[in-house]
């Protein structure tokens, strides 16, 4: 299993994250990422009653999405 995500990774790492365009760029990645936070993640910190501020994880090296 490993190996597959590697190969697939090593493919297109963009796509196999998030894979709705057929090609992403160094700039429209991560601002999809952010957008994803602000469309789906903090409306629900809103409605739990939980502060949408804190600590955020250090970015992992590479194309990957982690809150």
């Amino acid at each position: 299993m490993r190996r597959n995500w590697d190969e697939r990774a090593r493919k297109n790492a963009f796509h196999y994250i998030a894979s709705w365009p057929k090609e992403w760029d160094l700039a429209s990645f991560p601002a999809s990422g952010e957008d994803d936070v602000n469309r789906l993640v903090l409306p629900v910190l809103a409605r739990c009653g939980l502060p949408a501020t804190g600590q955020r994880r250090k970015p992992l090296k590479g194309p990957s999405r982690s809150l």
